[in-house]
């Protein structure tokens, strides 16, 4: 087993779109998904959560440990995930912090529920006995989120935790302040980047991979100069969406809080905090973030896509 890594659920959020589109359905097939978190929302029988306790469990390249940050609404449909299938796949129910908000004009904002949650579970401490992180990283994941069956969770970590002989030596330049990693795949239409994170990349800081990883040693892995949230095709020639997964190294997580506390001082509205690319767009600018290719994502926003998440995973 590798180095120990926290993966933390991002699940704070209302789901107020989903909720909208259930209510305007007319054919009553999804009223029993009214009020349900969407980290909670049944796929193939299964809670997406859930489905991403079996991958993290799964993995040999990391000892990953699952936490969770969600919504005083939400907090008891957690409890009982946890309870009872979070149980089965060996989640600690301690392990959930509810972020006090009530409703979402209310909420918080991700990149502040990000910082409470690294404080709150210690994520960032150093151990007192060995003087080492108690976590090498921090493996955000939005609730609302899967990868495609072919994603390699072990791949990405390999790289990730700058596993041996893994990676070429742009990385063991970097040593000193170890890189964070962020997902991304090349959206399937031009107005696609309307719908997301876009980062743009630099054609000659790139990362070589190597066969061990489980990544082709021709993969580019470059290193990420911008991101935009949601931009007009026209306002950027990049195509790659950054979904909210990102590797977050230990020597970046205190760059978190101060990302919060500078948008307080600023005065700026919650918006400025809200969405947890915007936490990246700051980050790259004072920190090496490389982007790690994946083909692509199900992303639950509205009815519409948990259809085709539903469809994707019984097919």
């Amino acid at each position: 087993m590798g180095k120990r890594v926290a993966a933390l659920f991002l699940a704070a959020g209302y789901g107020s779109r989903l909720q909208r589109d259930i209510d305007a359905d007319t054919s009553g097939n999804f009223a029993h998904l009214k009020g349900i978190a969407k980290a909670l929302l049944p796929l193939a029988g299964t809670p997406l959560i859930s489905h991403w306790i079996t991958i993290l469990n799964a993995s040999t390249a990391a000892d990953v440990v699952p936490f969770v940050i969600c919504n005083e609404s939400n907090y008891p449909q957690f409890k009982q995930w946890a309870a009872t299938a979070g149980a089965a796949g060996g989640f600690i129910p301690e392990h959930i912090f509810n972020d006090g908000s009530i409703n979402n004009d209310g909420r918080l904002g991700a990149v502040t529920d990000l910082a409470l949650a690294i404080k709150k579970f210690h994520l960032a401490d150093i151990d007192a006995s060995s003087h080492q992180p108690k976590f090498a990283a921090v493996l955000v994941i939005a609730g609302d989120t899967l990868f495609l069956r072919d994603f390699g969770l072990d791949s990405f970590l390999k790289l990730a935790t700058l596993s041996s002989g893994a990676v070429s030596e742009r990385l063991s330049e970097l040593q000193e302040q170890p890189p964070c990693f962020v997902a991304s795949y090349r959206v399937a239409h031009d107005m696609d980047t309307l719908k997301t994170g876009i980062i743009e990349t630099s054609p000659t800081d790139i990362i070589s991979t190597a066969a061990s990883t489980g990544y082709t040693a021709s993969t580019d892995i470059p290193r990420v100069t911008s991101l935009v949230e949601k931009p007009h095709p026209a306002e950027t020639a990049s195509r790659l969406a950054c979904p909210c997964f990102y590797y977050l190294s230990h020597s970046s997580l205190n760059l978190v809080q101060k990302f919060v506390d500078d948008s307080l001082t600023r005065g700026e509205g919650m918006e400025a905090r809200d969405a947890s690319g915007r936490f990246i767009a700051a980050l790259v600018k004072q920190y090496p973030v490389y982007a790690v290719p994946v083909s692509g994502r199900l992303d639950i926003g509205g009815l519409a896509s948990f259809i085709e998440a539903e469809d994707y995973f019984r097919n």
